[in-house]
């Protein structure tokens, strides 16, 4: 199953990031978003994404950074 996920506007831009997550990868995603925000990869304009919806179909779930996924 497909989660979204959806970075919201930022002060710098009116744009957001929207992308499709599998539910067994959201914490290591997280967990590499906590770690440090690959700059040398997506550069330095885009704000680091801090929280993303999952599980949507079976009820929405907010991820934020440091806190453990739900059980699925």
């Amino acid at each position: 199953m497909e989660s979204f996920f959806w970075l919201g506007p930022s002060t710098r831009s009116s744009s957001c990031i929207v992308a499709l997550v599998q539910q067994q990868h959201a914490q290591k995603l997280m967990d590499t978003l906590d770690a440090g925000y690959p700059v040398a990869k997506f550069g330095s304009t885009l704000p680091k994404p801090a929280s993303f919806l999952t599980r949507i179909g079976d009820g929405a779930h907010v991820v934020q950074a440091g806190v453990p996924t739900p059980a699925a």
